[in-house]
Parts: C-alpha cells; sequence; structure tokens
C-alpha cells in the first residue's frame, strides 16, 4: 500500500465527500478520528479545510481502548474559527516533518 502514499488520493476523497454531503445533505458538522501516530492522515484533514477539536480515548471494538485525535469541519460556519493548539502539528515539528499543513 506504501507505493499509493503521498499521492493525493486521501485528500482527493475527502474532497469528493465533502462535496457530496454540501450537496445532497443536510449534515452540518463532519467528524473525523485519527490515531495521533497517523500524522499523514492528520494533516490530509487539515489541508482540507478540518479543525482540531480534542484528543479522547475511543474504543473502536479492538478490546481495548485507544487514542483517537478528533478534527472537525463545518459545513455552515460562516466565519473562520479561532485555531486551536494542533497535536498534529506539534508531532510533525517534534519528528522533524513541519511542512505548511493549511
Amino acid at each position: 500500500m506504501s507505493g499509493f502514499w503521498g499521492k493525493g488520493i486521501g485528500s482527493s476523497c475527502v474532497q469528493a465527500l465533502l462535496k457530496y454531503i454540501q450537496s445532497n445533505t443536510e449534515v452540518e458538522l463532519v467528524t473525523a478520528h485519527v490515531i495521533p501516530e497517523n500524522i499523514a492522515s492528520a494533516r490530509c484533514l487539515l489541508k482540507n479545510g478540518f479543525e482540531y477539536l480534542l484528543t479522547k480515548p475511543e474504543d473502536w471494538g479492538c478490546g481495548q481502548s485507544c487514542i483517537a485525535d478528533v478534527y472537525t469541519f463545518d459545513n455552515d460556519a460562516a466565519v473562520a474559527k479561532p485555531q486551536s493548539e494542533n497535536p498534529c502539528e506539534r508531532r510533525m515539528q517534534e519528528h522533524g516533518k513541519n511542512d505548511d499543513l493549511h
């Protein structure tokens, strides 16, 4: 699968999903939950307009709790929200991978 990484496929999927939601539903808020170590997925969400909300324990049905970063996309946001501290950016800086996220 790594041969497909970094080709924009995830971003294209997120964009298509958001376009569909905006055009065909009345959904106002979209959430995405990402394992904190999955920096590429968090970065994809940020590049496509999601904002970091919080980090929390979750049960994904695998028999044990795990930690997840929660991101939101607000379809109805008329004004830009203030940016909260983003753990993805912090982790990327710690690992020397601080590319432009926005």
